[in-house]
């Protein structure tokens, strides 16, 4: 290689995107030319070396689409609070190790004043890639206090919730009396086009940053389980509008009633096949529009370590299949149990499919015809089983009463109904 080549190879380009108040510093670097190997960074404060070694490694979407190497050039870092001084303003500058050059333009920032109030913990335990955000918040000074939280999306506000949620790990990890975690999710308008996000919690009374930072990525490609899942429920929804049209077909003793359900259902497979959109679908598109205006989204917890799975069982109608998960989620029972929709292959209905547009973490079990619930219950992988038909609406501390009961004595065969 010459030396104007060699040159070449270590010319670098790159920028600082974001410098938060609260020391997360966002940006990229790569190489102008190829091969694009992950670049190493210096952050300046004030222009002396504050960070180095810092490899910009980040898969990001938008360097891909703006053709810069591979799209593997960001990074994100957070800098120590030693390295800031509260309220002070600075100047924040990016160099690129291999080629000595400073990229480009450097980023004023005036730090936070207080990075955490010192009564309040907080924790984000998951972000979910579908953009919910599970964890916990609560004040030592205050044990009764339900905080009000704040959601930030890189930096700006997201979303606001209550830490109010009861979870026997923190009861027992001595948070209070345990009613402090939370679990709400991100707008889908925010994180659809975006691969990741920095997610921070933000005191609703002070508007401080508190507890650290977590990262919501995305995948790129979903995976042929989702692919699979997403199928079944566009045939379950399908066999809805054959029978409408089967229906309609009958009431007028048409004698097109058969080629009109063969045609329904050949377009139908031939437009999924072709990847076009579907006509026979905008009517089912209606429903699931219709079903997410009217009822609010239930954000389901997800239990760590379930001794008790809960099988909701539908009976055909969606508000009562809805208000019966919304009932369990009030009550924290969705943080204790693991919580599963048992389609029993009714005709009648399309409640279980069209309820996972408005429920998040709620499983599915559809039973095949030559399965029965006993075939169900197997899988359950749970030291007890509570079989919950849907009309019922549990309470406060109704799955804490039936696990005591049934601690007390196993063999115990109890009506849930009877304690919610």
């Amino acid at each position: 290689m010459s030396a104007a080549q060699a040159e070449i190879a270590l010319a670098a380009r790159g920028h600082i995107d974001r410098v938060d108040p609260g020391g997360t510093v966002r940006g990229w670097c790569a190489a102008h030319t190829p091969p694009y190997g992950p670049r190493r960074v210096s952050i300046l404060i004030d222009g002396a070396p504050a960070l180095t070694g810092i490899t910009c490694d980040e898969f990001r979407s938008d360097l891909l689409a703006a053709g810069i190497g591979d799209g593997q050039h960001g990074f994100t870092i957070d800098l120590p609070a030693s390295l800031r001084l509260p309220g002070a303003a600075a100047e924040v500058s990016l160099l690129d190790e291999a080629s000595g050059d400073f990229l480009g333009h450097p980023r004023l920032v005036q730090w936070a004043q207080i990075e955490e109030p010192p009564s309040l913990e907080a924790h984000i335990d998951e972000v979910s890639a579908e953009g919910m955000v599970v964890g916990w918040c609560w004040d030592r000074a205050d044990p009764n206090r339900r905080v009000v939280l704040g959601v930030l999306a890189d930096g700006t506000h997201a979303v606001t919730t209550v830490a109010g949620l009861y979870r026997d790990d923190l009861r027992l990890a001595g948070k209070g009396t345990g009613h402090c975690g939370f679990s709400c999710f991100l707008p889908w308008t925010l994180i659809a086009a975006r691969a990741e996000i920095a997610v921070t919690l933000q005191d609703g009374e002070t508007g401080q940053v508190i507890g650290q930072r977590a990262t919501l990525r995305r995948p790129q490609i979903v995976t042929a389980e989702q692919r699979i899942d997403a199928l079944e429920g566009q045939l379950r929804l399908l066999r809805g509008e054959l029978r409408a049209a089967e229906a309609r077909a009958v009431q007028a003793e048409d004698s097109r009633a058969a080629p009109e359900l063969f045609r329904l259902i050949a377009s139908f497979f031939q437009d999924l096949a072709d990847g076009r959109p579907r006509a026979t679908m905008a009517t089912l598109k209606a429903r699931l529009d219709e079903v997410v205006e009217r009822f609010p989204l239930v954000p389901l917890g997800i239990a760590g370590a379930p001794e008790v799975t809960i099988f909701v069982l539908p009976d055909g109608r969606i508000d009562r299949l809805h208000a019966c998960l919304a009932a369990l989620h009030r009550a924290g029972a969705d943080t204790l149990a693991r919580v599963v929709i048992l389609d029993q292959g009714n005709e009648d209905g399309e409640d279980a499919t069209l309820v996972q547009a408005v429920v998040r973490n709620a499983r599915t079990l559809r039973l095949r015809p030559d399965e029965t619930i006993n075939d169900a219950l197997r899988t359950a992988g749970t030291p007890f089983i509570v079989l919950l038909p849907c009309h019922i609406m549990p309470g406060a501390g109704w799955l804490e009463r039936l696990l005591a009961a049934l601690h007390a004595d196993p063999r115990l065969a109890i009506a849930a109904g009877a304690l919610a």
